[in-house]
């Protein structure tokens, strides 16, 4: 999620922007298992060239690729000191951290190591391919060795002090940066279409196409 966009829209669901409400205690606010960013394999295979002339890329590059991919592609935010960056913006003082890592065992997490094959897949196959690495072979590789999966995790967690309300100015600043956010429509395959949330863009690429209506549109 884009903590510019999560944050102000956490608090105001829970009345922390509302400046009349006069908060007796302290709130504390935990984000578990928070992704930073670091997916990888153990152990970690290197680079395998095939007779056919294609590469199989060494877990590491394979992975560096999925992670652009989830940014590019999905949206995501990998960087857990963006916010708490927003959150500190919007009076909370990170308190406490640890790391909360997945360790996903091919042995004991059957379902749940499938799945996440088929999502690195899904996701990091089409910027492989991009790139022009062997991304079925690599999927393929993992298949065959089932190596441990390791996804680095943080739990957050955050302290609004009694009374630390946002004022009028910030609450206007938040809603001009939520008006300044535009949903993008992919066409990802044939009848599947998607939208990303982004920040309203200085110049369009040379494949966008900007379009303002006043009819909301709902993907499914």
């Amino acid at each position: 999620m884009d903590p510019e966009r999560l944050v102000p829209d956490l608090l105001r669901c829970f009345g922390l922007l509302r400046t009349s409400f006069s908060q007796l205690t302290g709130t504390m606010i935990c984000f578990p298992i928070t992704f930073t960013g670091t997916t990888q394999f153990l152990p970690p295979q290197p680079f395998e060239f095939k007779t056919n002339g294609k590469t199989v890329p060494s877990d590491t590059v394979a992975f560096q690729s999925y992670s652009r991919a989830l940014e590019t592609v999905l949206g995501h935010n990998l960087n857990q000191y963006i916010l708490e960056d927003v959150m500190e913006d919007h009076g909370a003082k990170l308190t406490d951290f640890g790391r909360s890592d997945w360790k996903i065992s091919p042995e004991r997490d059957t379902y749940l190591y499938a799945t996440m094959l088929y999502f690195f897949g899904s996701t990091g196959g089409p910027q492989l391919l991009k790139e022009g690495w062997d991304a079925a072979g690599w999927i393929e590789r993992a298949r065959s060795n089932q190596p441990n999966i390791q996804v680095s995790n943080q739990d957050l967690l955050f302290y609004i002090e009694p009374g630390n309300k946002i004022n009028d100015d910030e609450k206007s600043r938040i809603q001009s940066s939520k008006n300044n956010r535009i949903a993008e429509i992919m066409f990802t395959a044939p009848s599947k279409v998607t939208s990303v949330e982004r920040n309203f863009p200085s110049q369009l690429g040379p494949k966008q196409v900007l379009g303002k209506s006043n009819i909301s549109l709902s993907v499914h």
